[in-house]
């Protein structure tokens, strides 16, 4: 199944017992995995690389590492935000004042939200998060351009299949769905939930609540 290689022994982990995946941590974000309930940010994928805390289908990082180097594309920004996670597969980038905040937007992002992109059939990230409390939680997507459908699993089995129904016509015109569906944990701590993604969409955060 996805990414399930062996994670350390933890008392609070329903984890994959052979995942060896790590929560993404660095010198500015600093909090480890990250909470539900609450917003589970995209671009905080898991450590381990591909086939395990992704799978994307180049090795090319096709925003941070390539589409950002454009004239203009850093401009206001430090190079942690513009080149974030550069070295990495997964195709990343940032909410830009001339291109995602230069018309109105059915909901308004955060400046220099980051967001996965380019995305292609088939992709995935894995995100250990720590469940508070165990029990059912309304899915939302913060996400651009197509309203197709993605599919979340926990600790490597189905949760559920979600579908957009507001296409947003652009890359850079976003839109936050409150009410996709449900996902259940089973038990409160450290869980692995997987998003598997669909083409031709950003995904910027996850959202989830009671």
């Amino acid at each position: 199944m996805i990414g399930l290689l062996t994670f350390a022994s933890n008392p609070n982990s329903n984890l994959p017992k052979n995942y060896i995946g790590k929560p993404f941590v660095d010198s500015v974000y600093t909090l480890g995995a990250q909470v539900v309930p609450g917003r589970i940010e995209c671009k905080y994928f898991d450590f381990g690389g591909e086939g395990v805390g992704y799978h994307d289908t180049d090795t090319i990082n096709r925003g941070s590492g390539e589409y950002n180097y454009k004239p203009g594309h850093c401009e206001g920004v430090t190079d942690y935000v513009c080149h974030f996670r550069i070295n990495e597969g997964v195709d990343l980038s940032y909410t830009k004042e001339f291109l995602d905040f230069s018309h109105p937007n059915p909901f308004t992002p955060e400046r220099k939200q980051g967001f996965i992109g380019w995305t292609k059939d088939g992709e995935w990230c894995n995100y250990t998060v720590n469940v508070l409390k165990a029990g059912t939680y309304k899915v939302g997507l913060l996400y651009s351009n197509e309203s197709r459908s993605f599919k979340l699993c926990v600790n490597g089995k189905p949760a559920g299949e979600y579908k957009l129904t507001v296409k947003t016509d652009s890359y850079h015109t976003w839109n936050y769905a409150a009410d996709l569906g449900k996902i259940t944990f089973k038990k409160a701590g450290l869980n692995l939930i997987t998003l598997q993604y669909c083409g031709d969409m950003n995904f910027a955060y996850l959202e989830f609540t009671k």
